[in-house]
């Protein structure tokens, strides 16, 4: 029987990550919920395969290495959290009722929207990690740890539309967020310690861009599911990549 720490980390690089964990065979209801807690961590790792790739690639032009370090980005992610984000793009910029928004992000047909946002996306990240990976790297080990711990308020803060089997069953209460957002605070204090970062302004802007982000989604589609949790990670991870190039000029 596996502990529930064990089983919160099994579940959470299973689902958010294409690392080789064991698959859980008796798959609960919660462990959904359960994984959240271990978000942070699955973070920090992800930020390490990146720093990883920044620096084998290191005295390649610096936009090379760049589209390099997202390709990789993309691949350790499974595009999970690219998809939600470009499935929401096609959702809630058409002119549509609800119901019918709901159903383009079920759609797994690619739309105009989605081809538009992801591209642009994919071009902010790489150009803001090009001016990054001759500087310090390092830093680069906050962002995606950020962006999957402020996702948890999110999914506690926000009401979870009838749909989204998936969001259901990430869905948090208040006192279920409290842990991992201790834990990606922490970390998020250590490693700006060790890189010499001014976390405050990274924490002000993840705040501001989970907020309104999903408070936007949210007025949308009237209710959050996995498709939008996806996209505020993929959000939140630009914004902190263009906050640390603000913080480095």
């Amino acid at each position: 029987m596996l502990s529930n720490w064990t089983r919160a980390l099994q579940v959470a690089f299973g689902f958010l990550t294409t690392l080789p964990v064991p698959i859980i065979k008796d798959w609960r209801e919660d462990d959904l919920r359960l994984a959240v807690k271990a978000y942070p961590i699955v973070g920090l790792v992800i930020g390490l395969v990146l720093v990883l790739m920044m620096w084998v690639t290191q005295g390649l032009e610096p936009f090379l290495s760049a589209t390099l370090v997202v390709v990789v980005w993309l691949t350790v992610t499974g595009g999970l959290h690219f998809d939600g984000f470009c499935d929401m793009a096609d959702a809630v910029l058409a002119p549509k009722s609800t119901n019918e928004r709901w159903r383009i992000a079920k759609d797994p047909r690619i739309g105009s929207f989605a081809l538009m946002a992801g591209v642009l996306l994919i071009l902010v990240k790489t150009a803001a990690l090009s001016s990054l990976v001759s500087q310090n790297a390092y830093t680069v080990l906050l962002i995606p740890m950020l962006a999957r711990t402020a996702v948890s308020w999110a999914m506690a803060r926000y009401p979870v539309h009838d749909s989204s089997l998936l969001g259901r069953q990430s869905n948090l209460r208040w006192d279920e967020i409290m842990l991992p957002l201790g834990i990606g605070l922490v970390l998020s204090v250590l490693i700006a310690v060790l890189t010499q970062t001014n976390l405050m302004p990274l924490l002000i802007a993840i705040g501001l861009s989970t907020w309104l982000v999903a408070a936007f989604l949210n007025q949308k589609m009237q209710g959050l599911g996995g498709d939008a949790y996806g996209a505020i990670v993929e959000i939140n991870e630009a914004v902190l990549l263009v906050a640390i190039n603000f913080l480095m000029r």
